[in-house]
C-alpha cells in the first residue's frame, strides 16, 4: 500500500512537471512572436502607419480591424497555451457551483430572483456554469497548438512588414489592397483553424462578472 502511495505522487507530480512545462515552452514560443509584434504596435499598428505617412480625411476601418484581429490571435493562442490540460473555473463558476452544490438550483435560483437578478441572467450563470464545468479537465493536444502558432506565424509577420514599408509616392492605394489582403487572410485563419477556431468559442462563453454580485455567500 505504501508504494502504491509513493507511485501515485511521484505520477502526480511528474505529470504536473509535464504540463507545466509544455506550458512555459508554449508560452514563450508566443511571446517570441510578441516581441516581434511590440515594435509595430508601439508605432500605432496599420493604424498608426496610415496615420503617419498619408494625409488622409479618413483612415480605412480596415486598418483598425487588422490590428484587432492580430491582438485577437494572440489572445486566443495564449488561451491555447495556457488551457492545454483544462480550462480553470473563473471566478463565476466557482460561485455558481458552489452555491448549487450547497443550496440545490432550485433554491439557489429563488434566493437569485430575490436580490433582483433576472430569469435571463440566472440562465445565463447556470448555462455558464455548466459549460465551464464541462471543460475544466478538456485536453489539448501539444501539436495541434504548435501548428496553429505555425500557421499564425506568417501573417503575424507580414503585419509587421507592413508597418515598416516606405511608402513611394503619396498614393496610398497600393497599401490599401495590402492591408485588405492580410484582413481576409486573418479572417480565413480565424474561422478554418481548428484549435484558433476552438478558442474563439470557449472564450465567447466568457461573461463579465462583478465579485461583488457574488453577495450570497
Amino acid at each position: 500500500m505504501k508504494y502504491i502511495q509513493i507511485f501515485i505522487k511521484t505520477f502526480c507530480l511528474l505529470t504536473l512537471f509535464f504540463f507545466g512545462n509544455a506550458e512555459a515552452k508554449c508560452l514563450d514560443k508566443v511571446e517570441t512572436l510578441e516581441l516581434k509584434r511590440d515594435h509595430a504596435v508601439t508605432n500605432g499598428g496599420i493604424w498608426g502607419y496610415f496615420e503617419k505617412n498619408f494625409t488622409l480625411n479618413k483612415i480605412p476601418a480596415e486598418a483598425l480591424q487588422v490590428d484587432s484581429r492580430i491582438n485577437k490571435i494572440f489572445f486566443l493562442l495564449n488561451h491555447l497555451c495556457e488551457t492545454q490540460s483544462g480550462v480553470p473555473l473563473t471566478p463565476l463558476a466557482i460561485y455558481v457551483s458552489k452555491n448549487i452544490s450547497k443550496k440545490g438550483a432550485d433554491k439557489f435560483k429563488d434566493e437569485l430572483l430575490m436580490i433582483g437578478k433576472t430569469p435571463q441572467r440566472i440562465k445565463e450563470w447556470f448555462d455558464f456554469c455548466e459549460y465551464a464545468l464541462n471543460h475544466a479537465s478538456r485536453k489539448l493536444l501539444h501539436s495541434e497548438i504548435q501548428k496553429a502558432i505555425d500557421q499564425s506565424t506568417p501573417l503575424i509577420m507580414r503585419y509587421v512588414q507592413l508597418t515598416k514599408i516606405k511608402p513611394s509616392g503619396n498614393s496610398p492605394e497600393k497599401h490599401f489592397q495590402k492591408v485588405n489582403i492580410l484582413l481576409e487572410q486573418l479572417d480565413q485563419l480565424l474561422t478554418s483553424q481548428p484549435y484558433l477556431r476552438k478558442a474563439l468559442e470557449e472564450t465567447s462563453h466568457y461573461l463579465y462578472w462583478d465579485i461583488s454580485e457574488g453577495d450570497l455567500g
